[in-house]
């Protein structure tokens, strides 16, 4: 009886290539072939396949797998670095004084008070200000103003329609000719001067702006007339309820109750020509309104 040597396989696993060896575990992960079949078409051991495959395997589970403790990357954290947190979940989570306080002694088990938060935002106002005022806003073409409210209290704003960017944003007690043209002087003096405003017809707004911009045109936004339409829609639409509940109790009486009135009959037949006129004009909006957001506005 002959011995086979394994000495000829040993030194066919060595030598083989990083390709051979990615389709030996791509084989072998597949389980189309046994580990026997593919060993033996490769001239390698089993367990030469079998480790190949739990490396493969390795691999994908750690490419695909819901836990990973891997170690991305680490952080010193430092006061400064807890106040840009905290700047950084007011700014982009919207997170309140309160939920930011949660948040950092949950996380770091460290504890912050809302009177730190807030001098930490009135900094970071401070110097916002300052890279404000040396802002070039003579790039913008088309500018969108509005008011915001706050606490019953307005915030004029102006966005450049194109990059979205904030170019003016204050907390006013009023919203008259006389706030928003100061603003938008201060904003001509940076270099504002666009050929498109959009906005709405608030009288303040528009004659601040013809005051500062009297040759720049004017363009009624799109929102507030859309926002009309909402309302006439659901006026026409409560108003078809209303009928229709009307003659479905008319219904109910003339088909309950042995009545020989003439006036329920006759109220009755006012309602249903109400619903049918209701009908038609609720209808009517809805196209008109879907036309002119879809194919007008």
């Amino acid at each position: 009886m002959i011995k086979m040597s394994t000495a000829p396989r040993a030194i066919n696993a060595q030598n083989m290539s990083e390709q051979r060896k990615q389709r030996i575990a791509l084989e072998a992960l597949s389980n189309i072939k046994s580990v026997r079949q593919i060993a033996r078409e490769h001239d390698v051991s089993r367990r030469f396949v079998r480790r190949l495959r739990d490396k493969a395997q390795t691999a994908v589970n750690d490419q695909f797998g819901e836990a990973d403790d891997t170690v991305l990357f680490t952080l010193p954290v430092t006061k400064k670095w807890i106040e840009q947190c905290v700047l950084s979940l007011g700014m982009t989570a919207r997170a309140s004084y309160r939920e930011s306080i949660y948040f950092i002694k949950t996380m770091f088990d460290y504890n912050i008070s809302i009177g730190k938060i807030s001098s930490i935002f009135k900094s970071a106002i401070d110097a916002a200000r300052a890279v404000h005022d040396k802002e070039d806003l003579s790039n913008i073409r088309v500018t969108a103003n509005d008011e915001l409210y706050h606490l019953n209290k307005p915030i004029l704003n102006g966005i450049d329609v194109e990059s979205l960017y904030c170019h003016t944003l204050s907390y006013e007690q009023q919203r008259d000719t006389e706030s928003w043209a100061i603003h938008l002087l201060d904003a001509q003096e940076k270099g504002l001067d666009p050929e498109v405003m959009i906005s709405d017809e608030a009288s303040g707004l528009l004659e601040g702006h013809q005051f500062v911009f009297p040759e720049c045109r004017y363009y009624y936004d799109n929102f507030h007339l859309s926002r009309a339409l909402m309302d006439l829609r659901r006026f026409y639409r409560n108003r078809l309820k209303s009928a229709v509940s009307t003659v479905e109790k008319y219904y109910h009486i003339l088909t309950t109750r042995s009545i020989t009135d003439a006036d329920i009959f006759d109220e009755w037949a006012l309602a249903m020509d109400e619903q049918k006129k209701l009908t038609y004009i609720s209808s009517t909006i809805d196209t008109l309104i879907s036309w002119l957001e879809h194919d007008v506005l």
